[in-house]
């Protein structure tokens, strides 16, 4: 079980046409939009977006962001294994799911034997603490299947600069001020 994230950087011609095209691609691998940004610099748009696609579709899904871009600036592929974490999380439900049948063994036993209210108590107490340890592993059990099942592509949208101006402010000069003044 692999989680896998992709973090990128990509020049574009046009910032609004290159999200929406993303967003065709997400669609079509039936993936989402996790967190999307967007902000301007000197009047230019950049943007950020990070989405989710089913973790087989991640080969195709990079071919086509990459070819959205005039440039890939920068690319960074990884990938976390928590097989070993996940196997784990077996064994210790399995454990404690053991450990919870004997638990409502013995507290049908209690009550059937009419045992004292503070026995009972205890080892209700004791039913309820193996609940939430369950609970709690099968939550987090249950977000690593979700993680490996979908991966992460984190994308950085850059347009590409805009070419500068003709009619570039004038240093000042006291001659052209003065020039000015006069005629006026």
């Amino acid at each position: 079980m692999i989680i896998m994230t992709v973090n990128m950087s990509m020049l574009v011609d046009d910032t609004d046409q290159t999200l929406q095209a993303l967003q065709e691609i997400v669609s079509g691998h039936q993936g989402y939009t996790a967190d999307s940004r967007k902000w301007y610099v000197n009047e230019q748009p950049y943007a950020t977006i990070t989405v989710r696609i089913p973790a087989g579709s991640l080969d195709a899904a990079m071919a086509q962001i990459r070819a959205l871009a005039i440039r890939v600036e920068s690319e960074n592929i990884s990938g976390q294994d928590v097989t070993e974490e996940y196997s784990d999380l077996q064994a210790r439900l399995r454990n404690l799911e053991a450990t919870e049948k004997e638990l409502l063994a013995l507290l049908t036993e209690v009550r059937e034997n009419q045992g004292k209210a503070e026995e009972i108590l205890a080892v209700h107490r004791e039913l309820t603490n193996i609940r939430g340890e369950i609970e709690s592993l099968k939550g987090r059990q249950q977000y690593l299947e979700r993680m490996t099942a979908l991966a992460t592509i984190q994308i950085e949208i850059r347009p590409k600069a805009a070419p500068a101006s003709l009619s570039e402010p004038a240093a000042w000069n006291p001659v052209v001020i003065a020039s000015r003044a006069l005629r006026t």
